[in-house]
C-alpha cells in the first residue's frame, strides 16, 4: 500500500469532514464567479460579512466605553501580541 494512500485512509477516517481537493476546485471556481459577477456577499455593496459585521459591534462596544469616560491601557509584546487592557 502507498503511502499517499494509507495516508489517505487516515484522514477520511479521523477528519470525514474535511473537503476533498475535487470539492475544493469545485467551490473556488463557483466562489470566483459569484466574485466576478458580483453574486451572494459581493451583490450588495451594503452587506457586510461575517468577520466584517464582528469588527462594527467590537468598534461600537469600543466606542462606547470611551464616551462613558472609560480609560485603557495598550500593551504589545515583542512577539506581535496586542491587547487592550481596560482600567
Amino acid at each position: 500500500m502507498r503511502l499517499t494512500t494509507k495516508f489517505k485512509e487516515l484522514v477520511d477516517e479521523k477528519y470525514p469532514s474535511i473537503p476533498r481537493y475535487a470539492d475544493l476546485v469545485i467551490f473556488q471556481g463557483v466562489a470566483k464567479d459569484a466574485c466576478d459577477d458580483q453574486k451572494g456577499a459581493g451583490d450588495d455593496p451594503k452587506m457586510l460579512t461575517g468577520y466584517e459585521f464582528r469588527m462594527c459591534v467590537r468598534l461600537y462596544e469600543v466606542t462606547k466605553k470611551l464616551v462613558a469616560g472609560k480609560k485603557f491601557l495598550h500593551v504589545s509584546d515583542p512577539g506581535g501580541s496586542h491587547a487592550i487592557v481596560w482600567l
